[in-house]
C-alpha cells in the first residue's frame, strides 16, 4: 500500500510543470572577516563560475563562513539541497581574496544533477560487512509520510568504526568533477607605492628628509620590481649651512610576501646604484663634485588591511656600501666623507591591482 501511494504520488508529480515543482533558492548565506571580500562579491564570483547555468539551483541553499586562524584564514563551504542532503567542504589560504575565489568555483562545480532535488540523489549501496550504515535514505524505507510533504527527509549518519564520520557525502567523493576541479590559477597583480622618507647615515652622521617610490610585479607570493628615492634635504652635523648635499638612488627589488591578519609585509633584498652630490661655497665660488656608489639593501613593507586597492603603507630599509666599511671616501680634501652606510623609515600608501 505504500509503495502504491508513493508511485502515484511520483507520477502525479512528473505529470506537473516542471516550474510548479521548483522552489526558489534562498541567497547565500556569507560570513568573514573584516577585509575579506563581501557577500555580494561571493555571489558575483559565484554566479560568473556557473557562466551559461547562471541560476541557484531549486531549493538549494549555500552558507560560507570565513574565520582568521593565525596568518591563515579557513573557509567552510555547506550546501543543502531540498532533498535534506548535505555537503561540507574546507579550504584555507592565507589570502582571503583568493580564498573567497576558490570557494565561489567549488560552488560552482556542484552539477545542478545532484543540487536539484531527491529525484537525481544516487544512493550508494547497502554495506554489506556486517554493519547497517548507509548514506541518505532509500524510498522505499522513509518515513510513509506522502512524497509531496516539504518536510525533507533526515540522513542517518555515516558509520564510524574506523572511518571519518561526518553527515552527507564528502564534496571531494561525491562527484569526479569535482574532485577533479582545478586549484585557483596562480595570483599575478601590480602594487605601486610612493612614500615621504627620512634617514640617517654615517659616518657623519647625516640626516635627510626626501620621498621614495616602488613598482612591484607579483606572482603568486614572490615580487619583482624597481625601487627609487631622493633624499633632496641632506644635512651633517657640526658642518656650517654652506654644504649642501643630494642623494638619487635605484634599485631592482625581489621580495616575498607573508600575509598576516592585520595586512601583508613584503620582506627583500635589493642592490641599488646610488649617485651623491656635495656643493660647498669656496672663496673662489662653488665647488659641486659628484660620485656614484653600488650599495646592497635589505627592506620590509607593511600595507595595513587587506581592502585593496588602496592601503596605508610603513617601509623600514638599510643599506651599505662595501667600498665604503673599511676606508672612508671624500670627494676633496675640504669635503666631509661621503656615507657608507644609511637606514631610512617612509610612510605612504601603496595601490594594488587586483
Amino acid at each position: 500500500m505504500r509503495k502504491a501511494s508513493c508511485a502515484l504520488a511520483a507520477g502525479l508529480s512528473f505529470g506537473l510543470p516542471a516550474r510548479a515543482l521548483a522552489q526558489a533558492s534562498p541567497a547565500p548565506s556569507y560570513g568573514a572577516p573584516v577585509g575579506c571580500p563581501a557577500g555580494a562579491e561571493f555571489v558575483r564570483r559565484y554566479r560568473a563560475r556557473l557562466g551559461s547555468r547562471d541560476h541557484f539551483a531549486p531549493g538549494r541553499s549555500i552558507d560560507v563562513r570565513i574565520v582568521a586562524s593565525g596568518d591563515r584564514y579557513v573557509g567552510k563551504l555547506s550546501v543543502l539541497e531540498e532533498g535534506g542532503r548535505s555537503t561540507t567542504k574546507t579550504l584555507s589560504d592565507r589570502d582571503c581574496d583568493a580564498l573567497v575565489d576558490a570557494l565561489a568555483l567549488v560552488a560552482a562545480l556542484i552539477p545542478p544533477s545532484v543540487a536539484s532535488g531527491p529525484h537525481s540523489e544516487t544512493v550508494p549501496p547497502r554495506d554489506t560487512s556486517g554493519t547497517h550504515s548507509e548514506v541518505g535514505a532509500r524510498l522505499d524505507t522513509q518515513d510513509p509520510a506522502p512524497a509531496s510533504e516539504s518536510t525533507p527527509a533526515t540522513i542517518p549518519p555515516r558509520d564510524t568504526s574506523g572511518t571519518h564520520s561526518e553527515v552527507g557525502a564528502r564534496l571531494d567523493t561525491q562527484d569526479p568533477a569535482l574532485a577533479s576541479a582545478p586549484a585557483p590559477a596562480l595570483r599575478i597583480g601590480v602594487d605601486l607605492g610612493g612614500l615621504a622618507a627620512a634617514r640617517i647615515a654615517g659616518p657623519g652622521p647625516y640626516t635627510s628628509a626626501g620621498v621614495s617610490g616602488f613598482a612591484q610585479l607579483d606572482v603568486g607570493p614572490w615580487g619583482l620590481g624597481v625601487d627609487a628615492r631622493w633624499d633632496a634635504f641632506e644635512w651633517i652635523s657640526g658642518d656650517g649651512p654652506d654644504l649642501e648635499m643630494a642623494t638619487l638612488a635605484l634599485g631592482l627589488t625581489i621580495a616575498r610576501r607573508f600575509r598576516l591578519r592585520f595586512g601583508d609585509v613584503d620582506a627583500g633584498v635589493v642592490p641599488r646604484l646610488v649617485a651623491e652630490t656635495q656643493s660647498d661655497s669656496v672663496a673662489a665660488g662653488e665647488n659641486t663634485l659628484a660620485s656614484t656608489d653600488i650599495r646592497g639593501a635589505a627592506f620590509v613593507r607593511a600595507a595595513f588591511g587587506h581592502a585593496r586597492p588602496l592601503r596605508a603603507l610603513v617601509e623600514v630599509d638599510a643599506e651599505l656600501s662595501p667600498n665604503r666599511v673599511r676606508h672612508s671616501y671624500r670627494l676633496d680634501p675640504g669635503l666631509p666623507a661621503l656615507p657608507a652606510w644609511s637606514a631610512g623609515l617612509g610612510v605612504g600608501f601603496a595601490w594594488a591591482e587586483p
